[in-house]
């Protein structure tokens, strides 16, 4: 399995990490539209404060793509952090141009935070950052990849 962290701060409260299973070539910039995701829900002070809110200091993602069925969402608590594995389709994810690619990964991002929302009883969470933000965040850093 293929497998790429979002590395941050002491501040950060999210981090995303991808692994996948698909089989065949894995698309490339993938792994740097999480990461800038990852960045700019760190970044922001609404996401930070709505987090902050329900008493936990981080919450880990690991998004699963594989090329079977999707199957049953892991969530956890340990202390103050909170986990999550979800297991994602991966079919076609290597033919999505850029833009599709971004809109796919801003689309699971989105369902994970709904679902932790939903299992921690938490309020309703900032609007996620815009494909725009999205994208432009992606071209200005440099990750290692």
């Amino acid at each position: 399995m293929g497998l790429a962290v979002s590395e941050g701060g002491d501040d950060y409260w999210v981090t995303l990490s991808v692994g996948y299973e698909v089989g065949g070539r894995w698309p490339d910039g993938f792994d740097d539209v999480l990461f800038a995701v990852a960045d700019l829900l760190n970044e922001d002070p609404g996401w930070h404060g709505w987090w902050r809110r329900g008493g936990y200091r981080s919450f880990q993602v690991l998004l699963r793509y594989v090329a079977a069925e999707p199957g049953a969402d892991e969530f956890w608590v340990d202390g103050s952090v909170v986990g999550a594995e979800v297991v994602v389709g991966g079919e076609g994810i290597a033919e999505l141009d850029a833009v599709d690619r971004v809109e796919r990964v801003r689309r699971d991002v989105g369902t994970v935070i709904d679902g932790v929302r939903t299992w921690l009883g938490l309020e309703g969470a900032p609007e996620l950052p815009s494909v725009t933000e999205i994208v432009r965040a992606a071209e200005e850093a440099e990750y290692d990849g």
